[in-house]
């Protein structure tokens, strides 16, 4: 029966119907016990009831490790718009409310030990440099949570991450397809897992193309700042006697600050060095020349994030997930074809 029926049948105004729908005042006591008594009879859910059973409250709880730096954030920023995109969107989709919270390894016990766990039905935590101690702690609240950008093996929460052994494969087969034998890398030395498994990732597809490592073609960075990065990749790039014809940057922060020492130590790129980086941040495109890199869609993550969350939240199955989004290689002008024509 539709609202305009139990209006006609209890001699009321759609209005009124309307007004006790949707929760609202402007009607009796009296009135309001009768409609929604009709409403019950007649099987008919208010708009109210409709929201609470479909509605949920989730939290982005945003960590960084040292808290928010002004002069990192832009970076941030760069790499993980599209991430918060994806949450946003399909948060809005799934009609759940979405409350944003950032969190540093200091306020982490703070916010464990407060009432949160009982305002929010789930959290998607953006956890790129959270350490294990850190998810320990975090987990203690109870509430279903999906980790993005990171994973623990040995830590039952589910995860969405990007599949980074593929993307540096991709680099490595580009630059081997274009002819370059002696490939460098910049590596982020980091306790992350994103660096760790391109390491790998880089070491595993120079063997499968049966192309020997280099060591002392290995840069090693620490740091987020570029001032030190930059210092970092100067330096070391002075001390080597071979160039190799092409590098492989960990991200494309460090790839854009190889540029610059590069270029400072009278190389061009692509004529003298080719480089490829990875995450595809929109400052990449405007570098002359533009840079190749590798991307993995991060709003897709996102999106995954928020499905696997509610999947959790409506309906737990047994095991834990880690949903893999796939890479691709995005050619621009950073790496010079070495095969004769």
């Amino acid at each position: 029966m539709k609202a305009k029926e139990i209006a006609k049948k209890l001699g009321l105004s759609p209005a009124s119907i309307s007004l006790v729908m949707n929760n609202k005042p402007g009607v009796s006591k009296e009135t309001r016990a009768k409609v929604l008594q009709a409403m019950k009879d007649y099987s008919l859910d208010s708009a109210m009831e409709k929201r609470q059973q479909y509605e949920k409250t989730l939290l982005f709880l945003v960590h960084r490790r040292n808290g928010i730096d002004e002069k990192k954030l832009p970076y941030f920023s760069q790499v993980f718009e599209n991430v918060i995109a994806g949450i946003e969107n399909q948060s809005k989709q799934l009609r759940c409310k979405l409350r944003i919270q950032y969190v540093d390894d200091q306020s982490v016990e703070t916010f464990v030990n407060s009432q949160l766990q009982d305002s929010v039905d789930g959290i998607v935590l953006l956890g790129t440099e959270m350490t294990k101690n850190c998810m320990q702690r975090i987990i203690q609240c109870n509430i279903p949570i999906v980790l993005v950008d990171n994973y623990f093996q040995d830590i039952p929460i589910d995860s969405v991450v990007m599949n980074n052994e593929q993307g540096v494969y991709l680099a490595v087969s580009h630059l081997i397809e274009e002819g370059h034998h002696s490939i460098g890398y910049f590596h982020v030395k980091e306790n992350a897992n994103n660096f760790q498994e391109r390491y790998y990732g880089f070491m595993r597809s120079m063997d499968d193309f049966q192309r020997l490592v280099d060591k002392v073609a290995i840069i090693e960075v620490r740091g987020n700042r570029k001032e030190e990065l930059h210092e970092q990749i100067k330096e070391q790039l002075s001390s080597l006697k071979t160039m190799p014809s092409a590098f492989f940057a960990d991200n494309d922060i460090v790839a854009i600050e190889a540029y610059k020492a590069l270029s400072q130590l009278g190389y061009k790129i692509p004529d003298d060095i080719s480089l490829i980086g990875f995450d595809n941040i929109s400052y990449g495109q405007i570098m002359n020349p533009p840079l190749t890199t590798i991307y993995a869609s991060q709003y897709a993550m996102g999106k995954s994030a928020v499905n696997l969350l509610m999947g959790n939240i409506e309906k737990p199955i047994e095991g834990i997930q880690k949903i893999e989004i796939m890479t691709s290689l995005v050619q621009r002008q950073s790496v010079k074809c070495m095969n004769e024509k």
